[in-house]
């Protein structure tokens, strides 16, 4: 078996919290102890003989103890993990990123308690010390993916544990996907690194949170305002009983309205965190009281040093991604980070970001490529070109709309497409044809003309 650091780290709390609870799965009805979890991994690394030292594995399981005990698994046998949202086409999105397998619960070999073992592809070899893949966008039309060693996750756990005081002693309630690396930075990796256990509750109906939050001694909410939304506009002040003393917000901006509402149902203030998939946590609000900390996201993190260069966000940190790779092949990358959000600091050193300089919408926390659904638009037989915008929305924080250059097509050919090529949060809310889109004197889109046309 492979020497892997994160591995060494579970066997520790295995032996330090053998009888403590380490995960619950509130959907699969189970509550597994680190004494338990240490030996199912050690099981499943066994039924895994196919898969050798290097191997790109993706892991498409959705939210669930197997998740989280295959991710060991895999490392342990010195597999590269490649985690896929369960629900995004998961073998072509596998196999354009380069992995040889997929774990899943479709087709292949079954590998035990409904996952199945599938071959993929021939595999693509990754530059040394590669552990990880994080994807950097929920879409199927061209996923990327950061590369990262295990000393760099460890690394940014570390930053989570120092920034936010998260120990032993809290309890993480998981709402949000382990496969996007909020999720998994603030759930799988905090059980290794730190011992915390994680709570699993996908029902997020705001009645079911707060029974979870209340029955599990829940301590720690990493969230997104969607989710935040909902449970302050379900729950009433003074509803019972909690032990919750983090509600965290990340991934989409949080309305004062929205923290303001949770702090009525709760009794807790919510704190901003500023993360990119190709650095971990980059800036987290440690008083979120502060007259200064409206509007922004928080202060760096430890062991992070933020640039602002040329208006945008830069990112130095041992945490950070070292390649990426993608369809087309390998690339290295500089040791800093550009997340491609344009920032200013407020005079004590927050953090206040003013939009996005890459084309991305981020619908209800997914970040989305609205380039990569141009081109899908584009590659459309009749339609001569297409336009995405990220368009407000109150429920999602952000939708897509796609104006849609044709005299071929009509819209409800094209809406019938989308449904069967692209996932949910990649279909446009909206599709408007239009014979010809708005263009500037060079010849290219009028986004601002266009924004108009969508108004309407």
């Amino acid at each position: 078996m492979n020497a892997s650091p994160l591995c060494g780290l579970l066997a520790r709390q295995a032996r330090e919290q053998g009888a403590r609870v380490a995960v619950v799965s509130e959907a699969e009805g189970l509550s597994l102890s680190f004494a338990e979890v240490a030996l199912h991994v050690e099981r499943w690394a066994g039924r895994l003989d196919e898969i050798g030292a290097g191997n790109v594995v993706a892991l498409a399981v959705g939210n669930s103890v197997a998740f989280v005990e295959l991710v060991f698994a895999l490392r342990a046998r010195g597999a590269i993990l490649l985690a896929i949202d369960a629900s995004h086409s998961p073998a072509a999105v596998a196999g354009q990123v380069g992995a040889r397998w997929l774990l899943w619960r479709h087709e292949g070999r079954e590998v035990g308690d409904g996952v199945r073992l599938l071959r993929v592809g021939d595999g693509r070899a990754l530059p040394e010390g590669a552990a990880f893949v994080k994807l950097t966008s929920a879409n199927t039309v061209s996923p990327r993916g950061a590369i990262f060693t295990e000393d760099a996750l460890v690394e940014g756990v570390g930053h989570i544990r120092d920034g936010m005081a998260l120990t032993h002693n809290d309890v993480v309630l998981i709402t949000i996907p382990l496969s996007h690396s909020y999720g998994f930075d603030s759930g799988v990796l905090s059980l290794a690194a730190i011992g915390t256990p994680l709570v699993i509750q996908p029902d997020v109906v705001p009645a079911a949170v707060r029974a979870t939050i209340a029955k599990h001694g829940v301590t720690f909410w990493p969230a997104v305002p969607a989710l935040l939304r909902a449970i302050s506009a379900g729950t009433s002040s003074g509803n019972g009983s909690h032990a919750l003393k983090r509600i965290i917000s990340a991934s989409a901006p949080l309305s004062r309205e929205v923290a303001d509402a949770v702090v009525a149902a709760l009794g807790v203030r919510v704190q901003e965190f500023f993360g990119a998939t190709e650095a971990g946590g980059i800036a987290f609000e440690t008083r979120p009281a502060d007259p200064d900390a409206g509007g922004t996201v928080g202060l760096p993190m430890p062991g992070v040093r933020i640039e602002i260069v040329d208006g945008c966000v830069r990112v130095h940190s041992k945490a950070n991604r070292f390649a990426m790779v993608s369809e087309g092949g390998v690339e290295t990358s500089p040791s800093y980070v550009d997340t491609g959000d344009r920032a200013s600091f407020t005079p004590a050193g927050r953090i206040v970001l003013l939009g996005r300089t890459v084309h991305i919408a981020n619908v209800g926390g997914v970040k989305v490529d609205l380039a990569a659904i141009e081109t899908f638009f584009r590659g459309v037989p009749g339609v001569s070109d297409a336009a995405a915008l990220a368009v407000a929305d109150a429920a999602r924080g952000e939708c897509v709309v796609v104006c849609v250059e044709t005299l071929a097509r009509t819209r409800d050919e094209l809406r019938a497409l989308v449904k069967q090529e692209l996932t949910a949060r990649e279909v446009p809310r909206d599709i408007r044809v239009v014979p010809c889109l708005p263009r500037t004197e060079r010849g290219k889109v009028d986004r601002i003309a266009l924004e108009g046309i969508v108004r309407v």
